[in-house]
C-alpha cells in the first residue's frame, strides 16, 4: 500500500509547478522552482528579527548530542517547501539529525534570496542583509536550545542557496564538518582558513 504522506511529499510540488506554469516547455528549461510551505514542520524559532523553522525528529533526546543539518533553499522557494520537495523531514527523522530550514528575505518583486555573492540574488533587493550573519546567529540559536553535536553540523544548498553554501563554507569553514551544493556554485571570493 502506498504511504499517502510520500504521495504528497513528491507528487504535490510537481503537480503545483505545474499548476503555477513555474516551466517553461517552449524555452527547453527545467523546474527549478519549489513551492511555498503552508507552514513549518516543527518548532518555528526567532533570531535577528528573522525566523527559521527547525524540525526536530521524534527519536531526539537531549541526552544524545545530535547532527544537524542546514538546508538553504533557492531563489523564490522557502526551507519548508524545499524540504517538503525533497522528503528531508522523514530523512531527519528516520537518521535522527536536526533540520534547519531558514527562509532567505524578500526582494523587490517578493521573492525569498539569499544576499549570497554579486552573480546572485541581492540586485532586486533595496537593502541586503547579512545572511551570513544571520544563518550563523541560527547556528548559534540551535546550539543553545538543543542537545548537538558540533562537530557533525553540516550545510546543504539548492540554486541560489547552493552559491550561499558555498560562501558559507568558505567563510565558516572551520564550523560545518561538510557542505553539499547542487543546482549551483559559485566563488565565493574568499579564502577558507580551513579545508
Amino acid at each position: 500500500m502506498v504511504d499517502d504522506r510520500l504521495v504528497v511529499a513528491r507528487v504535490l510540488p510537481i503537480a503545483l509547478l505545474a499548476m503555477l506554469g513555474a516551466c517553461s516547455s517552449d524555452a527547453g528549461e527545467s523546474c527549478s522552482r519549489i513551492p511555498f510551505a503552508t507552514s513549518c514542520n516543527g518548532v518555528t524559532r526567532t533570531v535577528m528579527g528573522r525566523s527559521y523553522c527547525l524540525h526536530v525528529p521524534p527519536d531526539y533526546r537531549e541526552n544524545q548530542r545530535a547532527p544537524v543539518v542546514m538546508m538553504l533553499h533557492g531563489y523564490s522557494a522557502d526551507g519548508q517547501g524545499e524540504a517538503d520537495y525533497m522528503g528531508l523531514d522523514d530523512i531527519a527523522d528516520e537518521l535522527t539529525f536536526l533540520l534547519v530550514l531558514p527562509n532567505g528575505t524578500n526582494d523587490n518583486v517578493g521573492l525569498h534570496y539569499w544576499n549570497a555573492s554579486p552573480a546572485c540574488c541581492a540586485e532586486l533587493a533595496t537593502n541586503p542583509p547579512d545572511d551570513v550573519a544571520f544563518l550563523m546567529a541560527v547556528l548559534d540559536d540551535v546550539e543553545s536550545a538543543y542537545s548537538v553535536d558540533t562537530h557533525r553540523e553540516y550545510v546543504m544548498g539548492h540554486s541560489n542557496g547552493a552559491f550561499m553554501t558555498h560562501r558559507l563554507a568558505c567563510e565558516h569553514g572551520d564550523r560545518f564538518a561538510a557542505a553539499a551544493s547542487f543546482g549551483g556554485a559559485a566563488d565565493p571570493g574568499c579564502t577558507p582558513r580551513t579545508p
